[in-house]
């Protein structure tokens, strides 16, 4: 076989290789990926299913800020500016009910500083990636706080996150926000 034939045929799947990484690299942003980090090899099914519900126009953020029941997340949401201030690529957050605040410690999140309250803000906020629990496995993952957070399956079947159960879901135009039953502490703000 000539050689500039072979060259040719190199060059051309070279070409072709690229172009397919390049494809999969721009449509990295909008994969809806489990939230796994380990190696297990079956995934868990989730038997109770969460309610969701879709709002397509709306921003994570928004919907964070807006839940009727989550106002105490919407406030320090707004007071640190955590929800404005990072980029607009893919999020999940998890979005503490205002039961949830109500079942930690008699002013603890008041007592907390500045650069906690944004800290335990962050922790609740995973970043370029929107995360399906359906197709959770045990693992976990680094939220915006570069802390980790821990993911299972409840012996309920349901969904966890550290130790709080998922149970509600809004899918937005750029991520999902899941309503949770407990704050989610960073661990060196855990008392």
């Amino acid at each position: 076989m000539d050689k500039s034939i072979l060259w040719w045929i190199v060059g051309a799947l070279l070409v072709f290789i690229l172009l397919v990484l390049g494809i999969k690299l721009l449509n990295k942003d909008d994969e809806v990926v489990p939230a796994v980090v380990d190696n297990t090899p079956n995934p868990v099914t989730v038997v109770n299913p969460i309610p969701s519900e879709t709002r397509s126009e709306e921003t994570v953020f928004s919907i964070a800020s807006s839940i009727g029941n989550a106002s105490q997340f919407a406030v320090l949401l707004a007071n640190t500016g955590v929800g404005t201030s990072i980029g607009t690529t893919t999020y999940t957050v998890f979005v503490p009910t205002d039961a949830a605040f109500n079942k930690t410690a008699t002013g603890y999140v008041s007592g907390l500083g500045a650069s906690a309250k944004k800290r335990l803000v962050q922790y609740h906020i995973v970043s370029g990636r929107s995360i399906d629990t359906d197709a959770i496995r045990y693992g976990t993952i680094q939220a915006v706080s570069k802390d980790y957070l821990n993911f299972s399956v409840g012996e309920d079947k349901t969904p966890r996150v550290n130790s709080s159960n998922i149970i509600k879901q809004y899918k937005a135009k750029n991520g999902i926000v899941y309503v949770i039953d407990s704050v989610l502490l960073p661990p060196l703000l855990s008392k």
